[in-house]
């Protein structure tokens, strides 16, 4: 009886120099599901990531990403630079910034255009807007 070899695929060069992108300055103009979380899978190795995006992201399309991916077990140490521009900040998606990006940057913008400031806390917990604080 054969046994069949599993054979990968070979990365391309623009796989390998998306592994290695340092900075990113991204404006999302497709979809809502199109978020840092894939940007920062794609280019983990990034230290500056600027996003922009006139989509609501569903807390519910966070949540499902960060269900499906490891993001507790990928390491940010690179990231530095984390600015986002996004119509609202959800709590899943804030719960994300607090526990994994902020440890690790020393620059971080968050500027959300649709915000009412005590709303958004109710939100998003009294916790995770504190974590922001040390950036303010």
């Amino acid at each position: 009886m054969l046994k069949r070899k599993k054979v990968r695929r070979m990365p391309s060069s623009a796989d390998i120099k998306i592994k290695r992108l340092a900075d990113l300055t991204f404006t999302n103009t497709c979809s809502a599901e199109l978020t840092t979380l894939y940007l920062q899978e794609a280019c983990p190795h990034l230290v500056s990531l600027t996003y922009d995006s006139d989509f609501h992201i569903p807390d519910s399309t966070v949540k499902n990403v960060l269900d499906k991916t490891k993001h507790g077990e990928l390491d940010y140490k690179d990231l530095k630079e984390f600015d986002i521009t996004v119509p609202s900040i959800q709590k899943n998606y804030a719960d994300y910034i607090a526990k994994y990006v902020t440890p690790h940057v020393e620059i971080l913008g968050l500027q959300i255009s649709n915000l009412d400031l005590y709303d958004w806390m109710d939100i998003i917990g009294y916790y995770n807007a504190l974590s922001f604080k040390q950036f303010g």
